[in-house]
């Protein structure tokens, strides 16, 4: 998707900053239907709900239902990884750079995950055979970061 949603998040809907503008040890509500915590280390975990996302929520219209979608919640969410430099981490378990219909337990243990992971700044440079994506959103805005 290419709308006018592409700034505010996943799948279409969700994220209204970019997480590498985010202070560490931040929480941020993303259009009023999800939400991005940014730990010490510089790791992010988006959780997101509204329409278009991949959850219970994602048949709802795009830009009409989302305060409603955010109000009424849903039983699970799309969530992401986004690592120090403001990329998505593709996930193997996945298929791909975000999860799908992950219920709280899921999120739990990623954000439980990005919580342990080492301060990229105290670790070498390596190289990177993985796929990795620029985010400013969630899935359909691979590679446009600002």
């Amino acid at each position: 998707m290419s709308d006018s949603n592409t700034e505010n998040g996943g799948s279409g809907a969700g994220l209204s900053t970019s997480p590498s503008k985010a202070l560490f040890g931040k929480f941020c509500i993303c259009g009023g239907k999800g939400f991005h915590i940014r730990f010490d280390n510089g790791w992010t975990v988006s959780v997101q709900f509204g329409p278009g996302n991949y959850c219970d929520n994602y048949d709802m219209q795009i830009g009409r239902d989302d305060k409603k979608a955010g109000e009424q919640g849903s039983r699970n969410a799309e969530c992401a990884l986004i690592d120090p430099e403001g990329n998505l981490i593709h996930r193997n378990e996945w298929g791909d750079s975000v999860s799908s219909r992950s219920t709280p337990a899921d999120v739990l243990a990623l954000l439980n995950e990005a919580a342990s992971k080492p301060n990229v700044s105290a670790l070498p440079p390596q190289r990177s055979g993985g796929r990795q994506e620029q985010v400013v959103g969630h899935s359909e805005i691979v590679g446009g970061l600002e």
